[in-house]
């Protein structure tokens, strides 16, 4: 039985013709997990802060954005007893960064160079800081003001674990959007 999670966000944003920023705090605090009706586990709560702009006008696209999440300790109970065996920061603090640069083109085609970082610290369990860079294009086409598609392309390079575990890897993304 997996715990339930109440989370409450409050964010704000303002526009202009051509810009956008975003900006948002959220909490998430978690329940029991429980296993035969027995506590076993409970995340820890999280805070996360993000803020994201955007400049778009006819031509280019240009779209930064940061994460940073605050993780608290984790609580590990015995399973027959239900008592308290530690309570430690399984997932660190994280940050992301990234950014996108995109470049419009006639007949609907854009086309964006992508690069975002992501370090989450050491935890308590010290398996050491995890950093994941990512480089990648998109390519997408707007049919309309309310159709549009999408396909993205990421290398991953990164390591964790006192770079004894490598994270590298791609991922390819695909969207389609309508608008209704």
């Amino acid at each position: 039985n997996p715990g339930d999670v109440f989370t409450a966000e409050i964010g704000i944003n303002t526009h202009s013709a051509k810009t956008a920023v975003a900006g948002s705090i959220n909490f998430l605090a978690y329940a029991n997990d429980k296993v035969e009706d027995k506590k076993v586990f409970k995340q820890g709560k999280q805070v996360g802060l993000s803020i994201s702009g955007v400049y778009d006008d006819t031509k280019i696209r240009i779209n930064p954005s940061a994460r940073y999440t605050i993780r608290g300790r984790n609580t590990r109970y015995e399973s027959n007893t239900e008592l308290i065996r530690d309570r430690l920061r399984l997932y660190g603090n994280e940050l992301e960064l990234g950014l996108e640069v995109g470049r419009y083109f006639r007949g609907g085609w854009n086309f964006s160079p992508m690069f975002s970082l992501l370090k989450i610290n050491n935890n308590e369990a010290n398996y050491g800081d995890s950093k994941v860079m990512s480089y990648g294009v998109s390519i997408g086409k707007r049919f309309s003001e309310r159709i549009s598609v999408g396909t993205w392309f990421k290398i991953l390079s990164g390591d964790t674990d006192y770079s004894r575990i490598d994270l590298r890897g791609y991922q390819i993304s695909s969207s389609l959007l309508a608008v209704l």
